[in-house]
């Protein structure tokens, strides 16, 4: 008959027995799943690694209901924040294909861009990609210099505007969305330290199919920052005013007033604490997605920043 040693005492037993003649405990199966959870049990680095993985799997399915990890749901009315992940396009847009075969970024990009000098205005991005991995193209009208892809999904270079080197670097996100920030590589005249923009562009024939109006823009919106010099999440209000524009308030920090549609886009200037921002957005994802670029200076005017946000629309 075969034998075994219980797992409390060590005396030998049978294997068809279910109790230990000599200690009287219970073995239930195995006597090493009964050993073995007699040593979590007993012991305190065995017990917290346990109690840590079921803390992570719940943590988890917590971002996975609010949609920080891929697959979140969208149901519901609870508040859903963007992915951010970059990288989310089609082959066509900067993903390797089933074949492995890398996409392509050629093609024209337009949207819009904000900078710290107090420009902004109409952006265009024309991207041709040669053999071996060569690129080229223009900028607002200025050639790219030193262009090239930092991963599938990214694209760097290099740009000449009002005698001023600047470096950009671009980023697909959510299918045909381009985000792209920049920085001067020297400093001004005056001390003051390097400028920097931001900018969004859609690929040609992607943009929103029609204008959008107030009823679009108004509601709540709860995002995250993708770039800037805060981090975490953001939230606009908007509503109609008595003088046919829109109002509201962005972080709960900063009145809006009148925000104006010009076209595809709205803008609006604000303050928070010290700090003046102008702010561009635009809607993409059939309407419940926003995209936010914007520009802050002190009252000082020497230091400022530029920055992206993307927004989910509340249900």
């Amino acid at each position: 008959m075969q034998m075994m040693s219980c797992p409390n005492c060590g005396q030998l037993i049978s294997l068809l027995g279910h109790q230990c003649p000599f200690c009287h405990i219970q073995i239930v199966g195995a006597s090493g799943l009964s050993k073995l959870m007699r040593q979590v049990g007993n012991s305190p680095v065995m017990l917290a690694g346990g109690l840590f993985l079921i803390a992570f799997f719940v943590c988890m399915v917590f971002l996975w209901k609010i949609g920080i990890t891929e697959g979140g749901s969208t149901s519901g009315n609870a508040t859903r924040l963007p992915t951010l992940k970059i990288g989310q396009a089609s082959p066509v847009s900067g993903e390797k294909s089933a074949d492995g075969k890398q996409g392509s970024l050629a093609g024209a990009w337009t949207g819009k861009f904000i900078n710290t000098l107090d420009d902004s205005g109409e952006a265009t991005l024309t991207i041709k990609e040669d053999a071996g991995r060569s690129i080229s193209g223009q900028w607002n009208d200025a050639s790219l210099q030193n262009a090239k892809r930092a991963d599938d999904h990214q694209i760097l270079w290099e740009s000449n505007h009002k005698g001023n080197l600047w470096k950009f670097a671009g980023r697909i996100h959510d299918r045909s969305l381009m985000l792209v920030s920049f920085q001067a590589l020297a400093s001004d005249s005056n001390g003051a330290s390097a400028s920097s923009g931001a900018a969004f562009l859609w690929r040609e024939g992607a943009a929103p199919s029609s204008s959008p109006d107030a009823a679009a823009f108004s509601g709540i919106w709860t995002g995250l920052y993708a770039e800037g010099r805060d981090s975490g999440v953001t939230i606009i209000s908007l509503q109609p005013d008595k003088a046919g524009g829109l109002s509201g308030v962005w972080n709960g920090k900063a009145p809006i007033t009148q925000a104006r549609i010009s076209g595809d886009f709205i803008e609006w200037q604000c303050d928070q604490g010290r700090t003046h921002f102008r702010n561009i957005g635009g809607l993409f994802g059939d309407g419940n997605k926003f995209v936010l670029i914007f520009s802050g200076m002190d009252g000082s005017g020497q230091n400022g920043y530029a920055g992206l946000a993307l927004y989910t629309k509340n249900p």
